[in-house]
């Protein structure tokens, strides 16, 4: 029997920074519903693990992007909870979750379709186990709190597109982090004081434009000094390897605005 207990409980957590509360990210692979109602009721997904396709490969890429974000971003990184196909990435320090949701999406646009959602608040964790005999297991996972509630709030709030949506209480402190930096480009390094350029660009917070949503007035620019050519190849290899349904088909229209945005923002 593999028995993993990680029980513990976090009522507050305090950043070698400062006395702050934790941020979470929440990402998730779009599409999946729509994936699994058009398969038939017998589908055997052994052979999509045998072949390493279909969403045995999007769950793959998914969780691997995951994995090399939060082993560049460590900075202020407290937990990481990955399901089959959404994740959970808790931080108490702004700059380290933007680092890593920034990561994590410039990987996910060439391999798999991913919306994210981030917010801040309080957080706690109670017992987590697995358990398996061989034969049969279980997992008993708690975690808890308005950070994870508002992330998830922020990736619902029914606005369209592969990008990452801010909740209005996480907006401030994190936009508060570029100092008055609108978008991270190889202009914006003269304005970036001596010892605080990022090793690897993270991502900058920037208000929506033309759209709404209750609670989201922002949402994350993750590009950093690139430009966008990369990004809308791996957006057409996406649509024809992920095709989504046809109430979700907007999304990946909606991608290309906020790329292209993200390049005019790039330019000021």
């Amino acid at each position: 029997m593999i028995l993993l207990d990680c029980g513990c409980t976090v009522k507050r957590v305090e950043s070698s920074g400062g006395d702050s509360l934790p941020f979470a990210v929440f990402l998730d692979i779009l599409g999946s519903s729509h994936y699994f109602t058009t398969l038939p009721d017998d589908y055997d997904f052994a052979d999509e693990a045998a072949d390493c396709v279909g969403y045995h490969y999007a769950r793959l890429e998914f969780h691997d992007a995951i994995r090399i974000a939060t082993a560049i971003a460590t900075q202020g990184l407290v937990f990481r909870a990955s399901f089959s196909d959404c994740a959970y990435l808790i931080y108490d320090d702004p700059k380290g979750i933007l680092l890593a949701t920034a990561i994590a999406m410039r990987h996910f646009y060439h391999r798999v379709p991913v919306r994210g959602g981030i917010g801040y608040g309080n957080f706690g964790m109670g017992r987590t186990v697995h358990e398996s005999d061989g034969k049969s297991s279980s997992t008993e996972a708690s975690l808890f709190g308005s950070a994870l509630v508002r992330a998830f709030e922020a990736e619902h709030c029914g606005l369209k597109g592969m990008r990452v949506f801010v909740h209005s209480g996480a907006a401030p402190q994190l936009a508060a982090t570029h100092k008055g930096i609108t978008v991270y480009s190889e202009l914006d390094y003269a304005e970036i004081e001596e010892g605080e350029r990022p090793q690897t660009l993270g991502g900058t917070v920037i208000e929506l434009q033309g759209e709404s949503a209750p609670n989201v007035r922002h949402e994350l620019c993750f590009i950093g000094h690139e430009g966008i050519d990369r990004y809308l190849r791996g957006l057409e290899k996406l649509k024809l390897a992920f095709p989504l349904g046809e109430s979700d088909s907007a999304h990946y229209d909606q991608t290309r605005i906020a790329l292209h945005r993200f390049q005019s923002l790039r330019a000021l």
